[in-house]
């Protein structure tokens, strides 16, 4: 944890000073989240509905200090892409990656905490620097995937995760009984 957050400082200090410039890719088309690859990732970018699990660092603009990190916690981040539960700018930018990749995200406060912020700790309209290594996901249309996974695989998905896997796999198997009464 130690060693993580002093490179945080030491690569993120001052860190909205000269780098966005090296945001060449705009996530949204009004440009108001754009993408900067930190490390290529492999595969397919991430399909909507999918379980993923992230760790992330967010930084408001002018501070020195994240306001929010997984790795501080040591815990990463899972979470159902466009189930509307989590931040719009981090759904938005984990909706672009691939398997393994880390990236920074410059996002506005219209993808973020909005006009007033949540003071003292975001000020109104500010702007975040998101990183987010996207650890894995699982795409909702390949539950078969699941059924071939490894014991150790299958430990690592939430219940939140378990319990989406369940209801897709019921709702299958509902159309294919349909299918054979008619």
């Amino acid at each position: 944890k130690q060693w993580y957050q002093r490179r945080v400082r030491a690569h993120h200090g001052g860190q909205f000073k000269g780098i966005e410039g090296g945001f060449t890719e705009n996530v949204t088309a009004d440009g108001e989240i754009k993408k900067q690859i930190v490390k290529p990732g492999c595969g397919l970018i991430v399909p909507p509905g999918a379980w993923v699990r992230v760790h992330y660092t967010m930084f408001v603009k002018d501070c020195d200090e994240p306001m929010d990190s997984t790795r501080f916690k040591d815990r990463p981040y899972d979470f159902i892409l466009n189930d509307g539960l989590v931040l719009p700018a981090l759904a938005l930018s984990v909706a672009t990656m691939k398997k393994n990749e880390v990236a920074r995200f410059l996002a506005s406060h219209h993808y973020c905490y909005g006009e007033m912020g949540v003071p003292p700790r975001i000020p109104k309209r500010a702007r975040l620097l998101i990183e987010v290594e996207l650890l894995r996901f699982i795409d909702e249309n390949e539950v078969s995937k699941y059924e071939s996974m490894a014991p150790e695989d299958r430990r690592d998905i939430p219940t939140s995760g378990i319990l989406k896997l369940v209801s897709i796999l019921r709702e299958k198997r509902n159309e294919e009984n349909k299918k054979k009464k008619k």
